[in-house]
């Protein structure tokens, strides 16, 4: 069966960066911290061709066959910085099993969750797990938008740990000032992570280092602020998408 994929632009929807469905189609909903050009279903690029509007975005998309995929992924190239390169993603974990996770590099059932509760912490610790030789990841970074955290081929170096065929690579990472959500991104060129790490508290936020991703300018989001829709439909024969902005 070819997948039928759904997308929606939206503001504000419940995150779900983990699909534990074995089988059949699903729907997923992730935050983004801004518009996304690319969907990436595994290895396979899907290009975004709608106008959009800027405000605080949730990504939707309907994959079917969750049981034959690995990752989704949304690619967010106006929001990262320096030529850096990252998605937004959501794994298929087919019922806690990771069945395919073996033709992955990095290793999300053994790094930190894709979001993590940080309320009233100051910093948080980021592990990305991955195996230890890739024939495509050659090398491990952990960044935010506009800064690597830490690399483990020069540095800032990351601490590394290796336990069989797995190395785990994190990070300290510390709340940027102004902000209560943050993303981070972990990469191996062939294979992506990322983690959203809810703050808490109030929006003035705490003083920190590294970079984040966000205004840092201390005031909250508006969580019932709708800017608007895309809807764009396409099968996997399809060649590339159309979107109009509702």
């Amino acid at each position: 069966m070819s997948p039928i994929l759904l997308l929606f632009l939206v503001a504000l929807a419940r995150a779900q960066y983990l699909v534990e469905e074995t089988e059949g189609c699903v729907t997923i909903n992730v935050t983004l911290p801004g518009p996304y050009t690319v969907l990436r279903i595994d290895q396979t690029d899907y290009l975004f061709d709608g106008e959009y509007g800027d405000g605080t975005y949730v990504g939707t998309a309907r994959v079917c066959d969750v049981e034959d995929h690995i990752w989704a992924g949304f690619r967010m190239d106006e929001y990262m910085k320096d030529q850096r390169f990252a998605y937004v993603t959501v794994y298929f974990s087919q019922g806690g099993q990771f069945t395919n996770i073996e033709k992955n590099c990095i290793q999300p059932d053994l790094s930190s969750p894709a979001e993590i509760d940080a309320a009233g912490e100051s910093e948080v610790t980021i592990a990305c797990a991955r195996q230890n030789e890739c024939a495509r990841g050659l090398y491990t970074t952990i960044m935010t938008a506009n800064a690597d955290l830490c690399r483990d081929y020069s540095a800032p170096k990351c601490k590394s740990k290796v336990e069989g065929d797995v190395r785990t690579e994190s990070v300290t990472f510390r709340r940027p000032r102004g902000e209560d959500k943050s993303f981070v991104f972990c990469s191996t060129l062939d294979s992506f992570l990322s983690y959203v790490i809810n703050w808490g508290g109030e929006c003035g936020g705490a003083d920190g280092g590294g970079g984040g991703g966000g205004s840092g300018d201390g005031e909250c989001e508006a969580e019932d602020e709708v800017d608007g829709k895309v809807e764009f439909e396409k099968s996997h024969e399809g060649e590339g998408w159309e979107g109009v902005w509702r």
